[in-house]
């Protein structure tokens, strides 16, 4: 395997921590997608499909003169950004995590209402490094899922107040379910090409010895003198 979970509970779950903390951060190098165009009154558009990191910090930008923008996370490419939502005045811009904007949903949206003419944004939306490794999307909530189900669990049981027999017992399979379920994509980060030194320290993946020390040829070999001992036995 390319990468040694922790075993102890303790270890299991800092590892749990700061992987899922890796995965939802902004990709290292900058990596950004940058999203602009007008937008005429009563119109939405949508920015991005997710699903998006809570943690990384979005730039929305509004480039026009004069009509409001509002901004939110909607359950499709359609819905418009009724309050609660962000508002943006012209010229104006707000940097926020994903995970502020109001709503639930995997569609980033943005609205231009009716009444102020035609408008214009642009949006600065930093990759997640989950994208960057290559986990699918639908796999990096499966993570996410994992992890909340784990920490919820590991909380009563580290507590004493709270731990039962049965609440061990429901930790040591989650965390065995969790594993079986991990392993896979951590070989897929293993494999990846974008891999960064600082994601072999969180994932503890060790890099493949590209050079292996050759071994020098034997030639000589040992001297084996075999004598007789007393009731048939050989000695050497």
């Amino acid at each position: 395997m390319p990468t040694r979970i922790p075993p102890t509970d303790a270890e299991f779950n800092t590892f749990t921590i700061t992987a899922t903390i890796r995965l939802g951060a902004a990709s290292e190098g900058g990596a950004a997608e940058v999203i602009e165009s007008a937008i005429p009154e009563a119109t939405t558009h949508n920015l991005a499909q997710g699903p998006f990191s809570n943690a990384i910090q979005v730039k929305l930008e509004n480039t026009g003169a004069a009509s409001t923008l509002t901004f939110c996370r909607a359950g499709n490419a359609t819905v418009g950004c009724a309050p609660p939502n962000i508002i943006v005045a012209p010229g104006a811009s707000v940097i926020i995590a994903m995970g502020d904007i109001p709503g639930t949903g995997n569609f980033l949206n943005v609205t231009n209402q009716f009444g102020l003419g035609a408008g214009s944004y642009r949006v600065t939306l930093p990759t997640a490094s989950f994208v960057r490794l290559g986990i699918p999307g639908d796999v990096y909530v499966s993570w996410v899922n994992w992890d909340n189900r784990w920490a919820a669990k590991y909380a009563q049981y580290a507590n004493e107040d709270t731990r039962t027999t049965t609440i061990t017992h429901e930790k040591n399979n989650l965390k065995e379910d969790f594993t079986a379920f991990m392993q896979p994509v951590l070989n897929i980060i293993a494999a990846s090409p974008n891999i960064t030194e600082g994601d072999r320290t969180v994932f503890h993946i060790k890099k493949r010895d590209a050079n292996p020390t050759p071994r020098e040829t034997i030639t000589t070999a040992p001297f084996v003198l075999p004598f007789a001992l007393q009731g048939g036995g050989n000695e050497i």
